[in-house]
């Protein structure tokens, strides 16, 4: 214990309650409204998030990935702007946290192991790493994947997860976000390129 916390050991601290209704501390939000509740949160995260990189800041940000030393040179606080980013990446990471911990009820060590640690990165390359999009995707999908492999116990969920790395890594790395919107740029390049050639025959022969 901490004070008058008890942190459970290596147990856990269970016993979290509900989300509670603003205004009202005796009644909960569980069920599917906690869902819309994270999903709404979700896409207001996603919203701030792509405003932010939009604008100067997130811009300079950008640079900053890409080449940090130029971006040093030209006359940018480097430092200042990483540990603003880390902030804000903190905070998005700990109200994921709050929402997790007020639907499993519980807080354990094993949430900070290397597996679970894992286990997002594989999310992050399987949907597309520096989109926003793509970590949604591959959370939603691997997730609802280890849902159906948890109802049977004849292969491993770890064995099947390392697989879908494996071979996203060798064929699909850009993830599964850029490849989609590649393919649409070129069905879609492809069906305007064809009026444009009729277009073009019909002037050539009028």
């Amino acid at each position: 214990m901490i004070g008058k916390a008890r942190l459970g050991g290596f147990n856990g601290i269970p016993g979290f309650q509900t989300l509670n209704v603003p205004g009202d501390p005796g009644a909960y939000i569980w069920g599917d409204p906690y869902y819309y509740v994270c999903a709404v949160a979700l896409v207001i995260v996603f919203l701030l998030v792509t405003w932010l990189l939009r604008s100067s800041f997130g811009r300079i940000a950008l640079g900053i990935r890409e080449n940090e030393v130029r971006m040093g040179l030209m006359g940018y606080d480097v430092a200042a702007r990483k540990t603003v980013m880390f902030a804000i990446g903190a905070a998005i990471a700990g109200l994921a946290g709050a929402l997790f911990a007020n639907w499993g009820e519980i807080v354990t060590p094993s949430l900070f192991s290397l597996g679970q640690s894992a286990e997002i990165i594989i999310w992050c390359i399987v949907g597309g790493l520096g989109t926003r999009i793509g970590p949604i995707i591959g959370a939603a999908g691997l997730a609802y994947l280890k849902f159906l492999l948890g109802q049977q116990s004849l292969i491993d969920n770890t064995l099947i997860t390392g697989l879908i790395l494996v071979l996203f890594v060798l064929f699909l790395p850009k993830g599964l976000a850029p490849a989609i919107a590649a393919l649409f740029r070129v069905v879609f390049g492809r069906a305007r390129r064809k009026p444009d050639a009729r277009r073009m025959r019909r002037m050539r022969h009028g």
